[in-house]
């Protein structure tokens, strides 16, 4: 079998995870001189964090149902991205392929 370049953007991982939304932000983009919203979900489960960003309209617009507390269940592709200003890089799911509620945290 011959060897072949992989360029390094393809390396990544799938995320499955039972998550916690700790926060839910719609933050403006300007790529290439066009404004593109983004929403950027905080989520977390046990000491671990992770920020997913969604571009796709009919996603955003069923990720903006869910509220802080929220449980729910995610799939998506898990980089680690730099960010200008960051001393290390930040976990982030680029692209989400499944998510669900599950319920809601009680203390």
């Amino acid at each position: 079998m011959a060897i072949k370049k992989i360029d390094k953007n393809q390396l990544h991982a799938i995320l499955e995870a039972i998550v916690k939304v700790n926060a839910i932000n719609l933050k403006l983009n300007l790529n290439e001189g066009i404004e593109e919203e983004i929403l950027e979900v905080r989520v977390k489960w046990s000491n671990s964090f992770c920020f997913i960003y969604e571009r796709r309209p009919n996603i955003m617009k069923q990720l903006k149902r869910y509220k802080e507390g929220d449980v729910i269940y995610i799939k998506g592709y898990f980089f680690a991205r730099w960010f200008p200003g960051q001393k290390s890089s930040l976990p982030v799911i680029e692209k989400l392929l499944e998510h669900k509620k599950v319920g809601v945290l009680t203390k």
